[in-house]
């Protein structure tokens, strides 16, 4: 992951739930839920990117097929991220 967004690996946080009960475009079998919270560096072009380098990680990795991925873009704000007793925003200070 950290190598298809270009980011430090000290900075990747990925959280799997294996064997979730989920159903997408009304068909069961296997799918993908995606949440890509990032401090910056989201928008329209990248988040382009991003989706083909996540969808084609997640079907090398697993077979879930591309159509059955969905990703979520969140553009965060460093005064909202808490990480090692600071907000991140006040730890780059």
């Amino acid at each position: 992951m950290a190598a298809a967004l270009n980011k430090p690996r000290e900075t990747i946080l990925v959280q799997v739930t294996a064997n979730a009960r989920m159903v997408h475009a009304a068909t069961p079998g296997p799918c993908a839920h995606v949440w890509l919270k990032s401090m910056g560096h989201l928008d329209g072009h990248s988040n382009n990117i991003y989706s083909e380098k996540i969808t084609t990680l997640i079907n090398e990795m697993t077979g879930v097929p591309k159509n059955k991925t969905v990703i979520e873009f969140y553009d965060l704000h460093g005064d909202y991220i808490g990480f090692n007793g600071a907000t991140v925003r006040s730890a780059m200070r």
